[in-house]
């Protein structure tokens, strides 16, 4: 087999953790609104949380090749580098944002290379900011990026079978 034949068998697609955090922790979920998303914008901006490197890395898997790039919150350099992400909620239990932080946050480890990792949770009702450090886990990073492919291979096998 040539090169050129192998590399047809498999599909490039491009993701971003955006995409993959909204997939599959998001779908069955209301939204928040415009003015929650700007409050949101507003917020990271004033604790500054205001970065907008993008960063980007390319992952073999058994069908697909995927270039996965995703902008963290921030980079900052205190007794070390670290990844930080920032959540915004108006629940009052945090658990939620908190898990969609940690999630979020070791695909920005895994994407930058940095390996500490921080999760903010702003809870807009009392005006407090949580932070949690995040230990990282590049085997969760793996099996998250599977499970999401599993997920996009059914949503395109449906579409091909419905939609012609």
């Amino acid at each position: 087999m040539t090169l050129d034949q192998y590399l047809s068998k498999k599909e490039l697609i491009h993701v971003s953790v955006g995409e993959i955090i909204g997939e599959l922790f998001y779908n069955n979920l209301p939204r928040s609104g415009g003015y929650a998303k700007t409050r949101g914008y507003i917020l990271h901006n004033r604790l500054g949380f205001t970065n907008d490197q993008v960063f980007c890395r390319y992952i073999e898997d058994s069908n697909y090749y995927v270039r996965l790039c995703g902008a963290p919150d921030r980079i900052s350099l205190e007794d070390k580098l670290y990844v930080d992400e920032l959540k915004t909620t108006s629940n009052r239990d945090i658990t939620f944002s908190k898990t969609v932080g940690e999630y979020q946050v070791q695909f920005y480890m895994f994407l930058t290379g940095i390996h500490n990792g921080r999760v903010f949770v702003y809870q807009t009702l009392e005006k407090k900011l949580y932070s949690f450090e995040v230990k990282y886990n590049e085997d969760l990073v793996k099996q998250t990026l599977e499970d999401y492919l599993k997920l996009y291979e059914a949503k395109q096998k449906f579409r091909k079978n419905h939609h012609g």
